[in-house]
């Protein structure tokens, strides 16, 4: 008895971004930001998670931003994402702002993350990435945070909204801090 050839992988369709990050994004490409991708092809580990990811880079900020939708196959708890699926964007996020800020390889050193809220399942999280200081051109210090895209950022982007300024913020689920080490002798590939 001969077994059934396993499925073959497909590539999920792509998820449409809600409104309130068409407009983000709208905002970002109209104020020096650019859509960018890790320039060496497919990062196997990230095509592994369920999770899709664009990235927004701007080069006179060195700030990142990352809009990424969990789907179901990175379930931790019942309906919430694994925080190891959430740090793996965030990490991949740390990577690319810093290898674009600073035009060369550079290794991490430290990341220092806190979890303030579990990430819901099927729903879009974004990453926001910042180097906040390069010390003796090789010292990268950079800042993060990471909130999920709720009804709260539907509400203050929809003219629906009366009063925008008693919306309640959206939920921070991450924030931390990292050191990357930079090694000026090999250019970035990032």
């Amino acid at each position: 008895m001969s077994e059934a050839p396993a499925p073959a992988s497909v590539s999920p369709a792509p998820i449409q971004l809600p409104p309130a990050l068409v407009a983000k994004k709208e905002h970002l490409l109209g104020n020096g930001f650019a859509e960018t991708t890790p320039n060496v092809g497919s990062p196997n580990f990230l095509a592994s998670l369920d999770a899709q990811t664009t990235f927004f880079y701007n080069d006179e900020e060195q700030r990142l931003i990352a809009f990424t939708y969990f789907g179901r196959d990175v379930q931790g708890p019942p309906n919430i994402v694994h925080g190891g699926a959430v740090f793996t964007i965030v990490d991949m996020s740390l990577a690319i702002c810093v290898a674009r800020a600073v035009k060369c390889l550079a290794f991490t050193a430290n990341v220092s993350i806190n979890y303030r809220a579990p990430a819901r399942l099927e729903n879009w999280v974004v990453v926001d990435v910042k180097v906040d200081r390069v010390e003796k051109q090789k010292k990268i210090f950079v800042t993060f945070d990471a909130h999920a895209v709720d009804d709260a950022d539907e509400e203050k982007d929809s003219e629906k909204s009366s009063d925008a300024d008693n919306a309640k913020p959206p939920t921070k689920l991450v924030e931390g801090t990292s050191l990357f080490i930079a090694n000026l002798a090999v250019p970035s590939s990032l």
